[in-house]
């Protein structure tokens, strides 16, 4: 298959675009899809670039046969690291979950399959929240420490 990618026009995609992670043509039936998201896992693992890794993971394959979606959902669990939040990767990994949730939903997936997606990925944005409202702690103290110092220091000079 050297046909262009229908995404970016890269040559070469077999069955995903080395470059974006688009599908190629004909992936339509399961057993195709389940091929494809292998191939497109192979591809976010072989990426060392974490910027890569998180576009990847924003605009790679997703299939729409339920049970192949089921698969990625799961895979994209694993990926909700806290440890490399800096990166991008994990937010990147749950907007990919919340896709695969939509998608679920609207091929009439019964909720019970969706549950245990649907509390990894609360308990991930819990987390963040978390870890966002701790940054903004720490940068408000930094803020009054520099400030208090800053205000000292004129202090100082004003009176000498």
């Amino acid at each position: 298959m050297n046909d262009p990618c229908p995404g970016c026009g890269a040559s070469g995609t077999s069955p995903i675009c080395g470059y974006c992670g688009r599908a190629g043509a004909g992936t339509v039936d399961p057993a195709r899809q389940r091929k494809a998201l292998d191939a497109f896992h192979a591809l976010l693992a072989r990426e060392e670039d974490v910027l890569a890794r998180a576009r990847l993971l924003r605009n790679g394959f997703l299939p729409d046969d339920p049970e192949v979606l089921l698969d990625a959902a799961a895979r994209c669990v694993a990926l909700l690291d806290q440890q490399l939040i800096a990166t991008g990767a994990p937010e990147a990994a749950a907007d990919r979950l919340r896709a695969a949730l939509r998608r679920l939903e609207a091929a009439g997936s019964p909720p019970s399959a969706r549950a245990p997606f649907e509390a990894e990925l609360e308990r991930f944005d819990v987390a963040l929240a978390a870890d966002e409202r701790r940054t903004r702690w720490v940068c408000a103290g930094c803020a009054v420490i520099l400030f208090g110092g800053f205000g000292l220091a004129l202090w100082r000079w004003w009176t000498y």
